[in-house]
């Protein structure tokens, strides 16, 4: 792991803590997680292999908190519901997931 990641690995509590929302995440095979999640909405997103892009929601989660994601999984964050749609970037540190509101 670089300096960077190191640094950043040790700001994401306090990020998280300004940013985020009280989640809990559901995994189809598994117990529901608590964690905390920041959403973001109107994120540009590439299609696969077009030429088009969209704009989508996403939730960040730790990725130690939600070490695999899958599609269908569901959510609530900050009581709000959302389902897993793709994972959209995800290091050691923060996973980002395209999400729709239930």
């Amino acid at each position: 792991m670089s300096k960077f990641d190191q640094a950043f690995a040790g700001a994401a509590p306090g990020l998280m803590g300004a940013f985020g929302d009280p989640a809990t995440y559901y995994p189809a095979n598994g117990d529901a997680i608590s964690t905390e999640a920041a959403l973001s909405h109107d994120v540009e997103v590439s299609g696969d292999g077009y030429q088009t892009s969209y704009l989508a929601t996403t939730a960040t989660f730790y990725t130690q908190a939600i070490p695999e994601v899958g599609r269908g999984d569901t959510m609530t964050i900050g009581g709000v519901g959302y389902i897993a749609e793709a994972v959209l970037s995800g290091d050691d540190v923060m996973t980002e997931i395209i999400v729709v509101a239930q």
